[in-house]
């Protein structure tokens, strides 16, 4: 048997299958209007730039390995903001991002 990765095709005894490989979402920094605030005071949640056809996530628990999902939005090509986030305790958040094709 044999493998082979050029051009994006795979052989295997004999036979050609095309693999397509499609990119992750570009990784960038979120920020909070403000870092420090009073509990279950507002605060917004964002991303400078999103992409269209990617979704985002706002999660929480962070130390589980597996978010709670706070809230969802699409991207549009523009910012990206996370409104009416009222954290009472010290929380860390992240943003995961998913294409169409489940890449994320």
């Amino acid at each position: 048997m044999t493998v082979s990765n050029f051009d994006n095709t795979i052989l295997v005894g004999g036979a050609l299958a095309s693999v397509t490989v499609n990119p992750l979402p570009v990784a960038q920094s979120i920020r909070a209007t403000s870092a420090s605030i009073c509990s279950n005071s507002p605060t917004v949640i964002s991303l400078a730039s999103s992409v269209s056809g990617t979704t985002y996530l706002l999660q929480t628990n962070a130390s589980l390995g597996v978010g709670t999902v706070f809230s969802r939005t699409n991207g549009t090509g523009a910012a990206v903001t996370f409104t009416n986030v009222f954290p009472k305790i010290s929380t860390t958040y992240w943003v995961l991002a998913t294409n169409a094709t489940g890449c994320g």
